[in-house]
């Protein structure tokens, strides 16, 4: 569980500091705010290592350069230069920090014409590499599930390789493997993971399996068809289901979820489903934290709130004081009605104040 990150001249943010529930967290934004950077730092910072554990120390130089090329792999940026990361009108050091209940803290820094990351001087310090158990699930924006199947037979060097040359990030990568994942014959899924995989096979009215051949098909009703013929939101929530069934997503494990518009491609029926199976897996351990712009999937999670289920959900609003600004601030907050400022309610507000004007005209 991932208890709070700070960031410091780290590609649009100044300074931030966002403490996280061990539940649910919602990040809200105009585009160009830094959901996606925030989430991905979060990722990038719980993917490899540990620091509280003496058993199985790594050495200093192997873990500078993985987590490098960790961060440069999922941020991408520009010529895949590590100081390009740093805030542009920066003048001293970037700076990440996370505070983790289960792998420790950890903090990275980089500054102009850095070619590695550089970690905190202590003689205390010690990592050691996470089992895969351990480490974080981030689900994309853009929907990956097809793309998995085509690539389940080709080896990992030659994927991240293809992907890279398609400007896919690592995140889709790490994705991919999960998604190809075996699943265990001695798996063991909780009540509640399995009322998430009945009632999203309901919905899609079938699942994602593999048949004989060992290919990936969607079955209904007795018939297997294509994964690419099914819609893209079927897709996403058979992503979730596919990380339950091969044991890729633990609910409970301490290893946050990470979704990037999870309500994206989405039909707006299905996103109350969508929320109740957070809910669900919230309600077993499981920390999520998502970005998105959708006012139906933040009112949906307003709405089916239940205190009486240890639901707890908490609102970060990333935004600018003015549009000149270039600084983003945040705000959180776990009072629905105390979003402030809420970019997704002003535009709804928008179109309902120029629907009622023009009632009003022709009235």
């Amino acid at each position: 569980m991932i208890e709070s990150i700070y960031l410091k001249n780290f590609t649009v943010f100044d300074e931030l500091e966002m403490k996280l529930s061990p539940s649910i967290n919602v990040i809200l934004g105009e585009n160009g705010t830094g959901k996606s950077h925030l989430l991905k730092a979060i990722y990038t910072m719980g993917s490899l290592y540990r620091t509280d554990r003496k058993d199985t120390q790594i050495d200093e130089s192997t873990v500078r350069e993985t987590l490098t090329s960790k961060l440069i792999n999922t941020m991408m940026p520009i010529d895949a230069k590590l100081w390009k990361l740093r805030k542009s009108d920066a003048t001293r050091e970037a700076f990440i920090k996370t505070c983790s209940h289960d792998i420790g803290n950890f903090e990275i820094s980089f500054n102009f014409n850095s070619k590695k990351v550089s970690l905190p001087t202590s003689d205390s310090n010690t990592y050691s590499a996470l089992d895969e158990s351990e480490k974080p699930v981030f689900i994309p924006a853009k929907e990956i599930f097809f793309i998995a199947e085509g690539l389940k037979e080709v080896p990992t060097t030659t994927i991240v390789t293809y992907m890279k040359a398609l400007h896919f990030d690592e995140t889709y990568t790490d994705l991919i493997k999960k998604l190809t994942k075996p699943s265990g014959a001695d798996l063991t899924i909780s009540e509640k993971s399995e009322w998430v995989l009945s009632e999203i096979k309901k919905i899609v009215r079938g699942s994602f399996v593999y048949d004989r051949s060992g290919n990936l098909v969607f079955r209904s009703f007795g018939t297997d068809f294509s994964v690419n013929v099914m819609a893209e939101g079927f897709r996403k929530l058979g992503t979730l289901c596919r990380l339950i069934e091969n044991g890729s997503l633990i609910p409970g494990n301490g290893a946050p979820l990470l979704w990037d518009e999870p309500d994206s491609n989405l039909n707006p029926l299905l996103i109350k489903l969508l929320v109740e199976t957070l809910y669900a897996l919230s309600e077993q351990g499981q920390q999520i934290i998502l970005a998105t712009h959708s006012y139906n999937l933040i009112k949906w999670f307003d709405l089916l709130f239940d205190e009486g289920k240890d639901h707890h959900v908490k609102y970060h609003t990333l935004s600018r004081d003015n549009s000149e600004s270039k600084s983003i601030r945040i705000d959180s907050t776990e009072d629905f009605n105390a979003i402030d400022p809420n970019p997704i309610l002003d535009a709804f507000s928008e179109i309902y104040d120029t629907d009622i004007d023009r009632i009003l005209k022709e009235s």
